[in-house]
């Protein structure tokens, strides 16, 4: 059937709440964004097929995340466009994009050919990725499981809380977009981020967290932001929302909740980002996280550079989260290959080369992972970087599908 297309331009501004009332917001002259072109196809009896939808999102929100990143601000926002235009900035915007290209073509790229040829990933709808240890790690959690509708991230760093760049002189910008070079570098050059360095890294007035290298990897993957707030795990393993100054219950879990679209606007999906301690006798003290994360139908989990934390004694709870995960993926630091080999509800396949750890995880080399690798696995080299050998040319991982779950 031969279709005439018709493109209608309906203009549809959505005032979304943002994260916290900055003097960008009072300045801007377009707090809420996302055009809607809605294109109308016409069959040859002229009769209308409904179109899909763009999604709206919030052009401050995405504006300021897009400046994190060294991209061009695309709403009318003049504080922003001063600090892009500014002499001061030139060097970030040359820095980020050229990090940028380097991270697409060693990494990005790379691991979407390798998914692709391998059938690792997952295209159920609704899924969650489970990202313990993470850091800012939004990038390759994003990379692996792109159709994931929701991320839950957590590590010891803070979460830290939108900037607000009209209140930052010229010697603050300097410091913060430093300090978010500072942290691309070792990305960059390593393929993950330095622990010892991010409580430095991002522990500054302006720079406060880790909202701010995941928003640089939301907008650097094309994403649009839609809301940043906060939120706390309720005693049903609910979500509940704060108002910007609310507190949570005491000993109440925290996180920082990013509502995002699709580059293509066509999918909503949510992130959360947890400043929390994942030994067991912390989460004892807060079962609902628990609670939260089994509430997913559908779950999947991935781990990198994760410091060999769960191969210590009192990590039972999360280790449990890993393991009974639909489908795992992880290298040589997550979770102890043995566990995965004592699951007889699990089919475990072996990925890249596995020769040496590094000298500070030297106690947890696996004798039984280099052995299957050899001989059980595709013992040969990752065509990308990941995770602390990646700079020797080396890295492993583990991809482990529990029975009766679809490959891809």
């Amino acid at each position: 059937m031969n279709m005439k297309r018709i493109l209608l331009g309906v203009v549809t501004l959505s005032m979304l709440t943002t994260a916290c009332g900055s003097d960008e917001a009072k300045q801007s002259d377009e707090s809420a964004g996302g055009n809607d072109s809605t294109a109308i196809e016409i069959n040859d009896n002229g009769e209308p097929i409904e179109p899909a939808k763009l999604l709206s999102f919030d052009t401050l929100l995405t504006d300021r995340a897009r400046l994190i990143s060294g991209m061009e601000p695309i709403g009318n926002d003049s504080v922003l466009h001063a600090i892009y235009n500014s002499d001061l900035y030139a060097s970030h915007k040359e820095f980020t994009q050229n990090t940028w290209e380097s991270t697409l073509e060693t990494m990005v790229e790379p691991i979407h050919a390798w998914t692709e040829e391998k059938q690792i990933g997952d295209t159920r709808k609704g899924t969650l990725c489970f990202y313990p240890l993470s850091g800012p790690d939004f990038l390759f959690g994003n990379t692996f499981f792109p159709n994931a509708g929701t991320y839950v991230m957590l590590g010891l760093e803070r979460r830290g809380s939108m900037p607000s760049f009209a209140e930052m002189d010229n010697r603050d910008q300097e410091v913060y977009f430093n300090g978010i070079r500072g942290s691309l570098k070792y990305l960059n050059s390593r393929g993950y981020f330095v622990t010892s360095h991010m409580g430095s890294d991002f522990g500054k007035r302006h720079l406060n967290g880790m909202l701010h290298m995941i928003l640089y990897m939301m907008t650097r993957t094309g994403h649009y932001i839609q809301q940043v707030d906060e939120i706390y795990i309720g005693k049903d393993g609910k979500p509940v929302h704060l108002e910007e100054g609310e507190k949570a219950p005491e000993g109440s879990l925290v996180a920082i909740h990013v509502h995002f679209i699709t580059p293509d606007r066509k999918e909503a999906k949510e992130l959360f980002y947890f400043g929390m301690n994942a030994a067991d006798d912390h989460l004892a003290d807060n079962p609902e996280f628990v609670e939260f994360v089994e509430s997913y139908e559908n779950r999947v989990a991935y781990m990198k550079s994760a410091s060999c934390v769960l191969f210590n004694p009192g990590f039972e709870t999360m280790r449990k989260l890993v393991i009974e995960s639909d489908k795992v993926l992880q290298d040589d630091t997550g979770m102890p290959y043995r566990y995965f080999v004592a699951d007889s509800s699990s089919t475990i396949e072996l990925y890249g080369t596995y020769t040496r750890v590094i000298s500070d995880l030297s106690w947890c080399i696996q004798p039984d992972l280099k052995k299957d690798l050899v001989e059980k696995g595709e013992n040969t080299k990752l065509p990308f970087k990941i995770s602390y050998n990646g700079h020797k040319d080396e890295g492993v991982l583990i991809y482990v599908l529990k029975e009766g779950v679809d490959r891809y």
